[in-house]
């Protein structure tokens, strides 16, 4: 078979495939400068279809982490003594979406009935998971 035939061979296959589309005009299939950049059009245009995909993949499985990060972070705060302090209030959760740190501003009742005093909750994640690495109030260490 020439070298010719087993082009046209080829370019008849991609075009099955969808991959080259025919010369409107003649009804033949492009030649050999044309299908290429065909095909070059097709790959780029799944690649970015890939792109796509992975990209929403990834922030929905980090939409999801933080959901379960939240209610992990919201469990110890409303299940643990938090070192014993007294809360009078709270701010709400402050992190990087698809970190690994988590802040909250919490108020807690001073000694001697004056106003509240501010203290940072800190919590942190195992990297890529949900469950609490270790957690401290301005630096002192809750016990898990």
């Amino acid at each position: 078979m020439s070298a010719e035939n087993k082009l046209e061979k080829v370019l008849t296959i991609l075009h099955e495939l969808g991959i080259v589309v025919p010369d409107e005009a003649s009804g033949n299939i492009l030649d050999k400068e044309h299908w290429q950049k065909s095909i070059n059009d097709f790959l780029n245009e799944r690649t970015e279809t890939a792109r796509n995909v992975d990209t929403r993949f990834r922030n929905a499985r980090m939409l999801r982490s933080d959901i379960n990060r939240r209610r992990e972070a919201d469990l110890l705060y409303s299940e643990n003594d938090l070192l014993g302090y007294q809360v009078e209030d709270a701010g709400g959760w402050s992190y990087i979406q698809g970190g690994d740190t988590w802040t909250r501003v919490i108020y807690v009742k001073s000694d001697n009935d004056g106003p509240s005093i501010a203290k940072t909750l800190t919590i942190v994640f195992s990297h890529g998971y949900d469950s609490i690495l270790r957690a401290d109030i301005d630096g002192d260490t809750i016990n898990l």
